[in-house]
């Protein structure tokens, strides 16, 4: 990537997310001026928040231009507030467990919650802001019934309990009683029609790894290397990735060191047609954030198909995607841009072509129709509360007669209404 693009601060965060990042350009960059809050907002969009203080910890003392007092106390602020945070989630971790063990209910733990405690030299350096849990199909329904008995309740405001087990590869993630932890139950790993990946395999290669004072299922190295790929490049298709994605590969890489099989790794992504989303995947975390990727892998993740004149729109045009620098260094506009890209990856035949246009046209006409049954069901309600509501307001009777008539139609600030601060909306768990 052309760093030079980037501003002091997008610089900067590179660096922090890098493996062993260079204490003289880190130096080097304080010198040259930052500007500490835009830094600091960077840093909690990327989930880099921790990283950043303890890199500035680290190598700011030599600088000529060390971090302003009132800067690094935020930074470590919330450091502190994820360390904490870390410690309250595994606890409720450890009680979803042993819940669904005493249900006879397995499940293997994915992403942040693994990476943080088993991958992470420090598990406050993992940001997170859910918990990930894989479930067999046939307990996914049990498993759900396990956590509403401990109070978890589903969040539908994105979307429907019935649209998620319809549609997607989690059900409606479900909020712990005092909001501090969100869990999405798995069927899969990946979206339905963005791979064929087989769960039972992943089943059988899992294995135990130590969270907090409770022992968890985790997937194998090579397995969660992959699903870290699919959850940047497929789930997110880079536009809400974070520089914190790439770093989880790098860590993941570093921990596991030969356990990775990358002979298995290509092979999987092939045979789980997901090469093409591994392979960029893999090859952002090893050009921007220096992973240990072998470029034999990369070669064989490539195949011969990857020598298309759409390769090196792609390497321009992905860390820019991922970064969001200002100003856009394209003539196209950004929302064209990041439409492109899911077909960009994919390979020249056209038939994956048409299968992709396919599936993003069937997914956006499942959306614009239910948009629809909404709104033909919400028109008559919506009047029938403006009426109530007119009627209730031109009232002349006492004010408990128009309290009452407020809620009646449906005014209240208790009807349809979340508190501002549930503590889910806190930017530094996103």
């Amino acid at each position: 990537m052309r760093l030079e693009r980037l501003s002091a601060e997008g610089r900067l965060l590179v660096a922090c997310a890098a493996q062993g990042p260079d204490p003289r350009a880190v130096r080097a960059l304080l010198d040259a001026g930052v500007d500490w809050p835009r830094l600091i907002d960077r840093a909690v969009q990327h989930g880099l928040a921790p990283l950043l203080y303890a890199t500035l910890r680290t190598t700011s003392p030599a600088a000529s231009a060390e971090p302003p007092p009132p800067m690094l106390a935020r930074l470590r602020e919330l450091y502190d507030r994820h360390a904490a945070r870390h410690v309250g989630r595994v606890a409720k971790l450890a009680e979803i467990g042993a819940a669904l063990d005493g249900a006879g209910i397995t499940v293997v733990v994915l992403k942040g919650a693994a990476l943080g405690s088993a991958v992470y030299r420090d598990p406050a350096f993992r940001t997170m802001g859910d918990v990930d849990l894989l479930a067999r199909q046939e307990d996914l329904v049990a498993a759900n019934r396990v956590l509403r008995r401990l109070g978890y309740t589903p969040d539908d405001s994105w979307r429907s309990e019935a649209w998620y087990e319809a549609h997607h590869h989690h059900l409606a993630p479900l909020v712990a009683p005092d909001g501090s932890l969100i869990v999405e139950l798995h069927r899969s790993i990946v979206e339905a029609g963005e791979g064929r990946v087989p769960v039972d395999d992943l089943w059988e290669r899992a294995g135990l790894e130590q969270i907090g004072g409770a022992t968890f299922r985790v997937l194998a190295p090579s397995d969660l290397l992959l699903h870290l790929c699919l959850h940047l490049a497929c789930d997110n298709v880079f536009v809400a990735g974070k520089l914190r994605d790439l770093r989880d590969m790098a860590e993941t890489i570093r921990h596991y060191a030969d356990a990775i099989e990358w002979d298995a790794v290509v092979g999987r992504a092939k045979a789980w047609q997901v090469s093409c989303y591994v392979y960029w995947a893999l090859w952002l975390a090893r050009d921007m954030v220096g992973a240990a990727v072998p470029a034999a892998v990369l070669e064989g993740l490539a195949d011969a198909r990857r020598a298309r004149p759409t390769d090196e729109l792609l390497r321009r045009l992905l860390p820019e995607i991922l970064l969001q620098p200002e100003p856009w260094p394209f003539r196209l506009p950004r929302w064209l841009m990041v439409g492109m890209v899911p077909l960009l990856i994919h390979s020249d035949e056209p038939g994956d072509t048409v299968r992709v246009l396919a599936r993003r046209f069937a997914r956006g006409s499942r959306v614009s129709a239910q948009h629809a049954r909404r709104s033909l069901s919400l028109g008559p309600r919506a009047r029938s509360v403006a009426r109530r509501g007119r009627a209730a307001l031109s009232s002349q009777g006492t004010e408990p007669q128009r309290a009452r008539h407020r809620r009646d139609a449906g005014l209240g600030a208790g009807i349809g209404h979340r508190p501002a601060d549930d503590g889910r909306g806190d930017p530094t768990t996103r």
